[in-house]
């Protein structure tokens, strides 16, 4: 969506990230339901380098960046992106085998 717009594409992001995290929420007690998705171990990847510094003071002014953030210039595989966000709930463990 939004083919063009860097703020666009972080926000439907964000928000697919919250619905994520608060289908999540539902299945284990304790979890945190916010209306800002929580972003642990973060790489940001971006198609643009000069878009860093853009994605960086997005993210930072909704309290969204953590030590473990990373921004990345990446070739991202669909041609209309500009920015995916991948991250990992570090209260997620891996299933027991």
């Amino acid at each position: 969506m939004y083919s063009g717009s860097l703020a666009d594409q972080v926000e439907v992001t964000l928000d697919n990230l919250g619905i994520m995290q608060r289908e999540v929420a539902k299945h284990r007690p304790g979890s945190p339901v916010s209306s800002q998705p929580f972003l642990g171990d973060t790489t940001i990847y971006i198609r643009k380098p000069d878009h860093a510094a853009e994605i960086i003071r997005m993210l930072d002014s909704k309290d969204l960046l953590s030590p473990t953030s990373r921004v990345v210039h990446a070739d991202i595989c669909r041609a209309e992106l500009l920015v995916e966000i991948e991250t990992q709930d570090p209260d997620i463990t891996a299933p027991s085998a």
